[in-house]
């Protein structure tokens, strides 16, 4: 994922919810019929207003139900958006729904995940908390169902969360100007670990996008 993390040239300005919500969450989503909805009712039933947080779903040529779910879900939530594709992989997936994305941050949730009602809340307050920071990690749970299958639960940040600041930290330290070696260098932290959806990232940091030619560690790379 790292090819994705760049030194942006100045922070973003907060703009007001009603204009453009604070996060944009996106979900890859193919062949999933079996679990997407549970994954999608979780995002949609937040403790929070839906004008602070937007659901861009990119179905990626499904040969099951889960097109017309999505599809069905957004035509009851104007803040959940969906794109059909071919079939070309969670990256590619990921790179249709990044320019759509109109959030100051960006998250991202795999179709068989699912979150707690108050992940956007306290994200949200986290943010604040933090003043805005570039990179934010949240500690996270697996949930071991029938068939051994892991689902990655959202847990509650606590004051062990990390946050960093990319641009103090590349300004700081000379070494790490590069922004992919910044990004190898916050990766290398166990309690971040290579994974998309326990973070949140400033929109302009993701300026490349994932690589597409990858078929295992997409989300690191």
């Amino acid at each position: 994922m790292t090819e994705g993390i760049g030194i942006p040239e100045h922070k973003a300005q907060s703009t007001s919810p009603q204009l453009r919500p604070l996060i944009s969450i996106i979900v890859p989503a193919y062949n999933c019929e079996k679990f997407i909805a549970r994954a999608l009712d979780s995002l949609i039933n937040q403790d929070i207003s839906p004008r602070n947080y937007e659901i861009l779903i990119t179905d990626d040529g499904s040969t099951d139900n889960t097109g017309t779910i999505c599809d069905t879900l957004a035509a009851k939530h104007s803040f959940i958006h969906v794109t059909h594709t071919e079939n070309f992989g969670a990256s590619h997936a990921r790179n249709v729904a990044l320019p759509q994305c109109r959030g100051e941050y960006i998250t991202f949730c795999d179709a068989d995940d699912y979150v707690s009602p108050q992940m956007v809340s306290v994200l949200t307050k986290t943010i604040d908390i933090h003043h805005r920071p570039d990179f934010l990690v949240w500690h996270y749970y697996n949930k071991y169902e029938r068939n051994d299958h892991s689902r990655h639960v959202f847990e509650l940040p606590d004051s062990g969360l990390p946050v960093y600041d990319v641009q103090n930290m590349a300004e700081a330290d000379s070494e790490y100007s590069n922004g992919e070696e910044l990004g190898f260098r916050i990766l290398k932290d166990n309690v971040v670990g290579g994974f998309t959806w326990n973070k949140l990232i400033r929109r302009e940091l993701v300026n490349t996008g994932f690589n597409e030619n990858l078929k295992v560690l997409m989300d690191q790379y």
